[in-house]
């Protein structure tokens, strides 16, 4: 099975295979994109079971260029510390939406959904700063997000 991957957060469009092979089907499942017709910027082999890398700076994955929001400070994060943690469905719209935060797992999981699906409205509702301090090494939160939070906070690193 061939898969082409679409890269519009860059303007990328997959390639047809006519324009990688000259031929309607693909050589080599081979994955390429293309910036303008006939100009293949990627070729990457895929196989059914490899990993697809990519050492061309592209971004591979959608939470590599989604945005995703950070609190302003982490004093205004003034969220419950212990109890049941219920999410809004926006938040936790594929499953479970009730945590407990004394529980390690269920605040770290929250915490994750939180961080990652949230905007600056419910980082202040859901949030503790001081959970989010203590608890971060805990947390992991996607590479970007850590990143983004990280870099705003940098008292996250060596929190924990």
């Amino acid at each position: 099975m061939y898969r082409y991957v679409e890269k519009a957060a860059r303007g990328l469009r997959p390639a047809a295979p006519r324009e990688i092979t000259g031929s309607p089907r693909p050589r080599d499942e081979c994955l390429a994109l293309v910036e303008a017709p006939g100009r293949a910027i990627l070729g990457l082999p895929i196989g059914h079971t490899e990993i697809m890398g990519n050492d061309a700076g592209v971004p591979f994955t959608y939470a590599e260029v989604r945005p995703y929001a950070v609190a302003e400070s982490l004093d205004e994060l003034r969220g419950p510390v212990h109890g049941a943690l219920e999410l809004p469905h926006e938040l936790a719209w594929s499953g479970r939406r009730r945590f407990d935060l004394d529980d390690d797992y269920d605040r770290a999981a929250a915490y994750k959904i939180i961080l990652e699906e949230g905007r600056e409205e419910h980082f202040r509702r859901y949030l503790n700063g001081w959970l989010l301090r203590r608890y971060w090494r805990e947390i992991l939160p996607a590479r970007q997000v850590r990143a983004l939070w990280e870099g705003r906070f940098p008292e996250l690193r060596r929190a924990g």
